[in-house]
């Protein structure tokens, strides 16, 4: 049997405080760009020990990660980071429940909105002209961290590169977009999502992003589209072996034919796909978007809603064994990952995409979960209507073709700690071995992270020039 065991640990911010006590249950969910989610309950919790701890979770908006050890140490997995939100108990029931859920970290940017007139222009919007994915998201971090929203999460992406992390990864495509104000951190990273140009998790209390591409080309450098089907040894998940059981679910109600994309001053684009088989005549959905101009931007919107509702969604959920089991969720594989897995056909494996990945432990430790393949057809048939809404200001995507493409050059950076701030300069002279006069200057000035519109950048290097002062 294989060795996979589920703990959890208590944080303090970042600060390591303890290890919980072992729960009556654990159930946490991993789906892909979504919130992870962490449910853990214990019976009594007056009588067992670390009772204090658990008493503070609450009160002390302490966070806690569940980590994995399949043999090897334990370790944080993406996305294995929570911010507990709820407790719950009876206190008419005898073995008094304990009930707790925690949210992944990414729910901070929910609380992130401009609440400055810095880049807001006369329509209360914030517009990005040609701009990467990075460069958007990175804007809005540095908001809020400078406004004192975001003091424990960090991002390791920037205007011009991904969360690659062996070697520079560019982004792949650009886009302008005129932002509601209103608009939250999470509102616009899901609608990016939604377009098609992202796939992101967490790391910890860090944000990572990286390209993304709908068909299925893998984002490398520790991105999330990891194709584990190539390989000599490619991850098969095997009915009877890793796999115990296999429901699944077709729904029809998403498909469409033609999509109307409606914006400002009564203007309507009409989108149509003929590649979708409707049986009783065409189907049209709706989509508002504001800030839309010409047939061209209502293109980019319109077509990656009709491919999403070209064909039945399916939701292939396959109950895993872990005694048997030789590929293992998380140390062999990850949420975004392609795999070879259950088909709906009995007799027949093929090419899926981890959707999700569910651990279950109980109380005697026992291990058990599922992964979704292919796709979660509930609820990215309905969120992928609430993203193109949410966000009302109208979107045109650019993609750089051979997925290389870099950041708009020529932008200004901002200068050093502001309009009116100056580098501390320090120098002292001395004397070398040869008798010869020197002298050594010290230059400090503040990182700078934004352009002069106020939007993210990223420094390439800066150079320091001495001119000669004129007596």
């Amino acid at each position: 049997m294989a060795q996979y065991d589920l703990r959890l640990v208590v944080y303090e911010g970042d600060e390591f405080l303890d290890v919980l006590p072992q729960p009556a249950k654990i159930s946490a969910a991993f789906p892909m760009n979504d919130t992870p989610a962490l449910q853990f309950s214990y019976s009594g919790v007056d009588d067992i020990r670390g009772a204090e701890l658990l008493n503070r979770l609450i009160n002390e908006q302490l966070d806690v990660a569940l980590e994995i050890n399949w043999g090897n140490g334990w370790i944080e997995p993406r996305g294995g980071r929570f911010i507990v939100t709820n407790e719950e108990d009876d206190t008419a029931d005898p073995a008094r429940m304990y009930n707790f859920t925690g949210v992944g970290v990414v729910y901070d940017l929910e609380g992130v909105t401009f609440i400055t007139n810095d880049l807001v222009n006369s329509e209360g919007r914030i517009p990005f002209n040609n701009a990467t994915p990075g460069q958007i998201l990175d804007t809005y971090h540095n908001h809020g961290v400078d406004n004192g929203m975001l003091t424990l999460l960090t991002n390791d992406f920037g205007a011009s590169r991904t969360s690659a992390q062996d070697q520079v990864e560019p982004w792949n495509g650009t886009i302008t977009w005129a932002i509601e104000r209103s608009a939250s951190y999470r509102q616009v990273l899901d609608a990016l999502v939604s377009y098609g140009m992202i796939n992101w998790t967490t790391e910890g209390n860090k944000l990572r992003v990286f390209n993304d591409s709908a068909d299925g080309h893998p984002s490398e450098w520790g991105g999330m589209q990891r194709d584990l089907t190539n390989d000599d040894d490619p991850v098969e998940l095997i009915l009877g072996r890793e796999c115990v059981d296999a429901p699944q679910r077709i729904d029809r109600r998403n498909l469409a034919s033609d999509a109307l994309v409606l914006s400002d001053n009564n203007s309507a684009f009409l989108r149509s796909n003929n590649n979708t088989f409707l049986r009783r005549g065409r189907r049209v959905v709706t989509v508002n978007q504001g800030g839309i101009a010409n047939q061209g931007a209502a293109s980019v919107l319109g077509d990656k809603l009709l491919k999403s509702a070209e064909s039945n969604r399916e939701e292939l959920t396959r109950t895993l064994d872990f005694s048997k089991a030789r590929w293992l969720p998380f140390q062999h594989y990850r949420p975004g990952d392609w795999v070879f897995g259950p088909s709906k056909s009995r007799q027949k494996i093929e090419r899926l995409r981890v959707a999700q990945i569910t651990l279950q432990q109980d109380q005697r430790g026992n291990v058990t979960g599922s992964v979704v393949l292919h796709d979660r057809l509930l609820e990215r048939s309905v969120a992928l209507q609430k993203q193109l809404t949410a966000v009302s200001g109208g979107a045109t995507v650019g993609t750089g073709g051979s997925g290389s493409k870099p950041a708009p050059k020529g932008r200004k950076p901002a200068r050093p700690g502001g309009s009116t701030a100056r580098p501390t300069v320090t120098g002292a002279a001395y004397t070398d071995k040869s008798g010869t006069p020197r002298a050594v200057i010290t230059i400090v000035w503040p990182p700078v992270n934004s352009g002069v519109d106020g939007q993210a950048i990223d420094i390439d290097h800066y150079e320091v020039r001495l001119r000669k002062r004129k007596d």
